[in-house]
């Protein structure tokens, strides 16, 4: 049977996350840990699958005091000012050092002043919350969820729809996604840019819908009946939007609030 168990920070989150790091998002690769840096030893440094470094900051407990944050600022700080000697350091990893680095905060859950703290910085914090169980066969793990703010202060330059299909660079992709968007729009949805190339879509009044261009595909998540957002879904092709709508979005658009 499975059960929920507590874990210790350094001896068991971090092992199972360095050992399993799609835990928190397919594509993560792992290029350090327990790094030493001017302001202590960071938890995590990763990659993720576009070439951008991760910043993940561990806890096994509630943060009262914001000092996962505040820790996590100075580390984000010093790889974002060693984005090229990290790069150079870590051939073969795929770092990009052209791009911003990405600060990860994991714990089991948050509190309300760190979570307003970070909706208000100019950089993007991305809060995992995670349980941790034990499988029938005694192995430890862990299930992570990422927290989505409500209302997140945008940057002042935000691309139009057009724009944002330059962020893929796959053409099979780009025209299938501005196929998609031109799907949606005779579906009833009015879609509003927002920052980094997203964009919301809105049904009947209600945002439903988050859609981002990628490289190689473009992500969709749903709001589900529970107000919570679901699993990012990956669209390559013209199937997998076709599953999505079917499956997933069709049924969101029906159910009556």
């Amino acid at each position: 049977m499975v059960k929920k168990i507590d874990i210790k920070e350094k001896e068991e989150l971090e092992p199972i996350l360095v050992a399993n790091p799609e835990l928190l998002e397919e594509g993560m690769k792992i290029i350090a840990h327990q790094l030493t840096t001017p302001t202590g030893p960071l938890d995590i440094l990763a990659v993720d699958e576009e070439g951008a470094l991760a910043v993940v900051e561990l806890k096994n407990e509630i943060d009262e005091k914001e000092n996962q944050l505040l820790q996590a600022i100075r580390y984000y700080d010093w790889c974002f000012e060693n984005r090229a000697w990290l790069a150079n350091a870590y051939k073969g990893k795929g770092i990009d050092p052209q791009k911003d680095p990405r600060l990860i905060l994991v714990a089991p859950d948050f509190s309300e002043s760190l979570k307003r703290l970070a909706k208000f910085l100019s950089i993007e914090v991305e809060l995992y919350r995670y349980q941790a169980i034990e499988l029938p066969t005694g192995e430890k793990t862990i299930i992570c969820n990422q927290l989505f703010f409500e209302e997140r202060p945008e940057v002042p330059t935000i691309a139009s729809i057009p724009q944002s299909v330059n962020r893929i660079k796959d053409d099979s992709v780009k025209e299938l996604y501005s196929e998609c968007l031109n799907e949606l729009k005779e579906l009833g949805f009015d879609l509003q840019p927002r920052a980094k190339n997203t964009i919301s879509g809105y049904y009947k009044g209600k945002r439903i819908l988050r859609i981002y261009p990628k490289n190689e595909f473009f992500g969709v998540r749903f709001r589900m009946a529970d107000s919570s957002w679901s699993e990012r879904f990956r669209i390559r092709k013209s199937e997998d939007w076709k599953e999505f709508i079917e499956r997933h979005l069709k049924s969101r658009m029906e159910d009556k609030e």
